[in-house]
């Protein structure tokens, strides 16, 4: 699947990377490539989210 190439103006090239749009296993590859993305990015916002509530900004309340 992955050496499928692609066709233009009548004419076979060979692909060197990367999975045809449009095929089948395309989404099923890119599932698995993001699948390490997500878990990092789940790692990020545990790290990212502390607290019970936002800081207070200081110049808002001067204001108001």
């Amino acid at each position: 699947m992955l050496k499928a190439g692609y066709v233009e103006n009548w004419t076979f090239h060979d692909s060197f990377s990367g999975t045809p749009q449009g095929d089948i296993i395309s989404p099923i590859l890119a599932n698995i490539y993001l699948h390490e993305l997500d878990e990092f990015m789940e790692r990020v916002k545990a790290e990212f989210n502390r607290g019970n509530r936002r800081a207070e900004n200081h110049s808002y309340k001067l204001i108001s």
